[in-house]
């Protein structure tokens, strides 16, 4: 398996997703408008398969499937949508590699070797 770079180890993250980095762009941004304050928008990765969900009790729901390359047990985690989105607005390449491993440690974010990024997932 493609490890995103060198300097991640298997013990740091053992979910891998690879996605359209244009298509989760957009569709961060649609959904991220029915987060609450805080910015909570809820990633479920499945089998190449990625679910966003967001809430809010004045906008209500909103949900967007992405199709991933990812074949890993599923995981449910949270973050801030607007984090995410500036890594994405800064990367240039068709892809990004979203290294995880578990709901609670940090998101390794990678467009190569030359642009990485470490985003700290919230409690759900």
């Amino acid at each position: 398996r493609p490890r995103p770079f060198a300097c991640v180890e298997e013990k740091d993250g053992d979910k891998v997703v690879v996605v359209d980095r244009g298509m989760l762009a957009a569709a961060l941004r649609r959904v991220g408008l029915a987060s609450d304050l805080n910015l909570a928008t809820f990633l479920d990765f499945g089998q190449n398969q990625l679910t966003i969900t967001a809430r809010s009790a004045e906008v209500g729901d909103a949900r967007e499937q992405l199709p991933v390359q990812y074949g890993g047990e599923p995981i449910h985690v949270c973050c801030n949508w607007q984090y995410l989105l500036d890594f994405l607005d800064a990367a240039r390449g068709p892809t990004v590699t979203l290294t995880l491993k578990d709901p609670t440690s940090p998101m390794l974010l990678a467009n190569g070797l030359a642009f990485i990024n470490v985003i700290m997932l919230m409690r759900a």
